[in-house]
């Protein structure tokens, strides 16, 4: 793949870092940006279907697949697990193990959507997602790449987070499977921080470079490693919300993401994410009318924006 100094050469490679710079503003911009994003993605990808130039179309898939998540639509997310659908597979075709262990997780992350988005079609996006993070997992361990099974970690969590939601019966269970996920990949970023070679992500949590969350991330943020273990932290209090325990542990790992996110500005879309956690805290604590306010926050944030969906699954709306 041609490097930056190509851009001007290759007009595809011009309209997926164009893409990325829109996509990147959408968190503290808005929804117009991520549709602004998703047009260059289109583009890039017709050029590239147009040349036949199948080793470079999975960066134009990805992009795609990042916007149309973040849209957050049933219809955008469909069309985004088909993006990564075909990712994987080119991915795959060509050999390129890295690149398609992290696609595992921005697949995972659409389905998790998916699965709160349409409840009556959960359990067919979340056995997709399961079977996904064994092939993840086992990838990156083989490959010891502590990056992708740190992201592939959060991403089952999460998955196990809304199960969790759908099947009461065992909902114990899926949390503590959830909680030791995120414990471990707060270890293995710790890990890819001491070694001090973060890659820099191209956005929120999407991208040719870095490959998304189950929540996008911010451009702003300073690095790879703390920003993947802010939202795997952002995770274990919502398990920890779920399960009713550990309340004093999530506020305390609510305050960290909140004073990390508000270098990206208050009214991003990250600490739309981290009111409507702390609204559940609240809730969980028994103080309905500070939850209803932190709510409240909530859904200014997202209605400011253009966004219907918190990615953390809490009813704000």
């Amino acid at each position: 793949m041609p490097d930056r100094a190509g851009v001007q050469e290759y007009p595809w490679l011009q309209q997926i870092s164009r893409g990325w710079k829109a996509y990147q503003k959408s968190f503290s911009s808005g929804r117009e940006q991520a549709s602004e994003a998703l047009s260059f993605f289109v583009g890039a990808a017709e050029t590239l279907r147009d040349s036949e130039d199948m080793e470079n179309l999975p960066l134009a898939l990805d992009g795609m697949g990042a916007a149309l998540h973040l849209l957050g639509t049933h219809e955008d997310l469909l069309r985004a697990e088909k993006c990564y659908d075909e990712e994987m597979k080119l991915l795959d075709r060509a050999g390129n193990v890295q690149e398609l262990t992290q696609a595992v997780s921005s697949e995972q992350a659409v389905l998790r959507d998916l699965a709160l988005l349409a409840p009556e079609s959960a359990f067919v996006h979340l056995e997709k997602g399961l079977k996904l993070a064994d092939r993840g997992i086992t990838l990156a361990a083989k490959m010891r790449d502590e990056k992708s099974l740190a992201w592939v970690s959060q991403t089952t969590a999460d998955l196990c987070c809304v199960l969790a939601r759908i099947d009461s019966l065992y909902a114990g269970s899926h949390l503590d499977v959830a909680v030791d996920l995120y414990e471990k990949a707060a270890i293995l970023w710790d890990r890819v921080a001491a070694r001090g070679r973060p890659r820099k992500t191209n956005s929120a949590g999407a991208a040719a470079s870095r490959r998304k969350p189950a929540r996008p991330q911010a451009g702003a943020a300073p690095g790879e490693a703390a920003e993947g273990k802010t939202l795997g932290l952002l995770g274990m209090a919502e398990a920890y919300i779920m399960q009713g325990k550990n309340l004093d542990a999530a506020r305390i790992l609510l305050d960290g993401a909140r004073d990390f996110y508000l270098k990206a500005g208050p009214g991003s879309y990250q600490m739309g994410h981290v009111e409507s956690l702390y609204g559940g805290l609240c809730l969980a604590e028994g103080d309905r009318d500070r939850a209803f306010g932190h709510f409240e926050n909530a859904a200014g944030i997202f209605r400011r924006l253009g966004f219907t969906l918190d990615r953390g699954g809490d009813t704000w709306k």
